[in-house]
């Protein structure tokens, strides 16, 4: 059974990262936590912009619908007033 959460010696990803940073002195820690916290950020700007990104696409997709459904109400419209006054 494959968990991908759980490393090849059995422990979760996280107890193992942990583990690595009890070994290490203060200033070592801090040097190693402080460039994990910048790759975390910027792991999250980059996802975040890549959501920005599908959100911009599917606002223009919703914008041509919008544009496409008001262009059919004006040709219905125009239809309808030309066939009422063909009525008349």
């Amino acid at each position: 059974m494959s968990d991908s959460s759980v490393t090849s010696d059995n422990r979760n990803p996280a107890d193992a990262w942990l583990a690595t940073v009890a070994t290490m002195d203060r200033t070592t820690a801090l040097a190693f936590l402080g460039e994990s916290a910048r790759a975390t950020v910027a792991s999250l700007e980059t996802l975040a912009g890549a959501a920005l990104a599908e959100v911009e696409n599917d606002l223009a997709r919703a914008d041509g619908w919008l544009q496409l459904a008001s262009d059919l109400r004006a040709l219905l419209t125009t239809t309808n007033e030309e066939s009422d006054g063909e009525e008349s």
